[in-house]
């Protein structure tokens, strides 16, 4: 295969992105292991990790190949501008299928884990789906990632017979897990590609709502609602662990995410009430949000899964979209026309 080709590839799959958000499954798995998590399990829950992410960004290019090509700015996308056949995309798709139930049936048998693994597929089929035609649709993304992170947990948890025994610890994680996916998907992927949608047709959340972004910036106090109450809900089950569970904790780790917590209302809020649109200043705001968001599952669990898992969980992440990002594109931020 021509160099050129794999680098269209290496940008269908959104190799940076799919490197760096493979780590789902495995904050799962460590909400029940803690430092004991084994090596094997944790190569493969994060390998599954990588397959479902390559998984969810073809689809949902294949999905939306017509709305996309309207669009002046994801004109660049392989399948928008023929490098990549919707066929070969597609093959993509239903190789990862086969891959994360044949990696699952031979290492993860349990009737829970395939059962999630299932549920977890199938949400992400609808969003892929519904996307751009059912306002909401956006909790089928937040449950798919959701179901993932308990998947994880299901993975490496021994003689569980029920979703009734799993551990308040670990329903705590994927609680967060889905209201953190949600809005990051709402308002750093949804919000800024208002007018675009809406001239394609498409009906997303802030659609819906009467987002408008043409010139001024308007954000309807619905929306806003909605994105404060979700994040408000967040900010409380941070600090559950160590009110009602027992985690253990220390008093600057407390203090650590108060600050963070702070800080993710601060960006939000900036992003919530911007006057003038502002595309870079909005996508500064909401990867600063989305960043600051991530950093609160490594240290509310720092007590439970030790230094070294909390390092991993804060340092993998950053490496690779900036290398591949830089290689694929000649700059370390991904370009809009990728963010999805």
């Amino acid at each position: 295969m021509k160099e050129g080709k794999l680098e269209e590839y290496a940008k269908l799959i959104r190799l940076p992105s799919s490197l760096g958000l493979s780590v789902i499954a495995v904050i799962g798995a460590l909400s029940v292991k803690g430092v004991n998590l084994e090596i094997l399990p944790f190569i493969l829950l994060l390998l599954m990790g990588v397959i479902f992410n390559i998984f969810g960004f073809v689809l949902n290019d294949y999905m939306d190949v017509k709305i996309d090509e309207r669009s002046k700015e994801l004109s660049e996308r392989p399948l928008v501008k023929g490098t990549i056949s919707s066929r070969a995309a597609l093959m993509i798709v239903i190789s990862c299928l086969i891959i994360l139930f044949t990696i699952s049936l031979i290492f993860f048998r349990g009737v829970l884990p395939i059962a999630m693994l299932i549920v977890f597929v199938v949400l992400g089929i609808f969003y892929d789906t519904f996307s751009k035609k059912l306002a909401g649709s956006e909790v089928f993304l937040s449950g798919a990632m959701a179901s993932f992170c308990l998947f994880g947990a299901l993975a490496v948890s021994d003689n569980i017979r029920g979703l009734h025994e799993v551990g308040s610890l670990t329903w705590v994680v994927v609680a967060v897990m889905f209201i953190y996916v949600f809005i990051m998907n709402v308002m750093e992927g949804n919000l800024k590609d208002v007018e675009n949608d809406r001239k394609a047709g498409a009906i997303t959340l802030p659609v819906y709502l009467g987002a408008k972004t043409t010139g001024k910036m308007y954000v309807p106090m619905s929306f806003k609602a909605i994105i404060i109450c979700l994040k408000s809900i967040l900010v409380v089950l941070i600090f559950i662990p160590f009110i009602f569970l027992d985690l253990m904790f220390w008093f600057w780790q407390i203090l650590l995410l108060i600050v963070l917590a702070i800080g993710m209302l601060w960006s939000m809020i900036k992003m919530l009430n911007m006057r003038s649109f502002d595309k870079e200043k909005l996508g500064r705001y909401g990867r600063r949000h989305g960043v600051l968001s991530y950093f609160v599952f490594p240290f509310m669990l720092m007590g439970f899964i030790g230094v070294e898992w909390t390092m991993f969980l804060i340092l993998f992440p950053i490496p690779w979209p900036l290398l591949f990002n830089y290689i694929l594109y000649g700059k370390s931020l991904i370009p809009a026309a990728y963010i999805k």
